[in-house]
């Protein structure tokens, strides 16, 4: 897979106020979904991630979620294996192939 230049990560090397206040406006629009920003910048949740510890946005963001869950214009979704479903309880383990005989 080619390397590829995003355009909000030239942003952020060229005028980093401009790439906080875009990533600001898209995390509002996105209701404060990381996932969801990630793909309208047609990047990975770790690359975004990634840009936000660059600008130094973990606090904001955390900040804004809080704001967000408070106001009632969050994602209001969850990642992650639905409650129940455990190795324990027959899920199968993550990162692991299912052998067959």
């Amino acid at each position: 897979m080619p390397y590829v230049v995003h355009p909000i990560r030239a942003l952020i090397v060229a005028n980093p106020i401009l790439a906080i206040a875009e990533i600001r406006t898209v995390l509002i629009a996105c209701g404060m979904c990381k996932s969801d920003v990630a793909k309208h910048f047609g990047c990975t949740h770790g690359t975004f991630l990634r840009w936000l510890n660059m600008l130094g946005l973990e606090e904001e963001v955390d900040l804004l979620s809080e704001q967000a869950k408070r106001e009632g214009w969050s994602h209001n979704r969850r990642g992650g294996r639905p409650k129940g479903s455990t190795v324990r309880n027959g899920a199968r383990r993550r990162n692991t192939r299912v052998k067959s005989s």
